[in-house]
């Protein structure tokens, strides 16, 4: 949840912020934003708030005095203005008084996040692409590249076939002589998963293989992330002498 701390002065309204997360930790936000006038205070302001109503945080807003807002500023809330401000009688936040159009309109889009610089989720980054996440920003074009290849020299040592790209990955994943597989009772789920490789290859791996491409930010991240996902699914892909054929005993399947 969040509270709207409120102080008006002679021209302007300024406010703070006192989150709760979902464990009961309290975050102040200390003052620093305003509304009532144009500039940088209302501006952040409406764009905090437009996070916490897309993200769906409850929003109330109470009243403090300038002596509480002062104590704000220098991080000195006390243990009793922490209780005034919590018996307080919240009330509904005027978010149309707030929030400008525009960050109404990237809340019922869904761009409000489109301007934070793209951010790489390393927790569930594959731990044989990590080094090359570290280092992403430095090149993604030959991060790319080298994650691709790495994927390659991998599907190769664990197959034994010598081609690359698109074809090593139909050989590795595709047909009744596929080398890799997946425990899966439904085959066009095997299928769709062999796809995946094959068009990523040819999709991405194959133009950056031949040419040196300019990416957007955000599109290089998603490739990572594709690309990512490839790991995952090899990592799950078992050789395929080792999934039972239809009838054999349940105690013959892999786990």
């Amino acid at each position: 949840s969040a509270r709207i701390l409120s102080c008006a002065n002679e021209h302007t309204v300024e406010h703070a912020l006192l989150l709760k997360t979902d464990v009961g930790d309290e975050i102040l936000i200390k003052a620093g934003f305003g509304s009532g006038y144009g500039g940088t205070g209302p501006k952040g302001f409406s764009y905090i708030l437009a996070l916490l109503e897309f993200h769906g945080v409850e929003i109330d807003e109470c009243d403090i005095a300038p002596e509480m807002m002062e104590r704000s500023h220098y991080s000195a809330l006390t243990n009793a203005d922490l209780t005034e401000i919590e018996e307080a009688s919240g009330k509904a936040p005027r978010l149309s008084d707030y929030v400008t159009d525009r960050d109404f309109e990237a809340i019922a889009s869904g761009t409000l996040w489109r301007d934070v610089p793209p951010i790489i989720p390393f927790g569930v980054i594959d731990p044989r692409l990590a080094a090359l996440a570290v280092t992403f920003w430095e090149g993604p074009n030959d991060r790319l590249r080298k994650g691709y290849a790495r994927l390659e020299d991998i599907v190769r040592g664990r197959t034994g076939l010598t081609n690359s790209g698109s074809n090593l990955f139909s050989d590795a994943f595709h047909g009744v002589n596929a080398r890799l597989t997946w425990p899966r009772p439904d085959k066009s789920e095997i299928v769709g998963r062999a796809n995946l490789f094959t068009g990523a290859a040819m999709a991405h791996r194959n133009p950056r293989a031949h040419r040196d491409l300019s990416t957007h930010a955000t599109e290089a991240l998603s490739e990572l992330m594709l690309l990512n996902h490839l790991y995952r699914l090899e990592a799950d892909a078992v050789p395929v002498t080792t999934v039972s054929a239809p009838g054999d005993k349940a105690g013959d399947h892999p786990d």
